[in-house]
């Protein structure tokens, strides 16, 4: 649309109206508005994941680079989020610790995972964000990582 601004009472009092092809017409203050469900849909795009903050024992750690974890951190907390504006409900998760989980691990809506008492190691923290697959279309998919010592 040009226009954000609509006429509602031009020209006619309705607000705007439908053709016989089922296409939606909406007087703007810059013209005329269509709206045309038979129209090709646009692609669709992948939620962008993030690894929101990552806290060992408590305290923060940095994400910038790869992480070295102080003996005794007893409790590892993960957040992480996904951007997707056209269906944020939809967005389900999936993550895995590389160094100790060998499979993805379904976290469905939730977005935040905790693990006590690692083991010493290295580890990479993944999270896949997706959106189902909806009339026909497949699945779109993308990743996140984070890694620490």
């Amino acid at each position: 649309m040009r226009s954000a601004q609509c006429a509602p009472e031009y020209p006619v009092s309705t607000g705007g109206f439908r053709l016989r092809d089922g296409s939606l017409w909406f007087p703007t203050a810059r013209g005329m508005a269509v709206y045309d469900p038979r129209a090709a849909p646009r692609a669709r795009i992948a939620p962008v994941v993030h690894v929101v903050e990552i806290t060992a024992g408590g305290v923060p750690v940095d994400l910038s680079r790869p992480a070295r974890l102080a003996p005794g951190a007893d409790r590892l907390q993960v957040r992480y989020t996904a951007l997707h504006f056209s269906a944020p409900e939809q967005v389900e998760y999936w993550y895995r610790l590389e160094g100790l989980d060998h499979d993805w691990m379904r976290a469905g809506i939730r977005r935040l995972v905790n693990y006590n008492s690692l083991p010493h190691g290295s580890y990479r923290f993944v999270v896949r964000a997706q959106v189902p697959a909806r009339r026909g279309r497949g699945v779109l998919r993308l990743c996140a990582a984070a890694a620490f010592l």
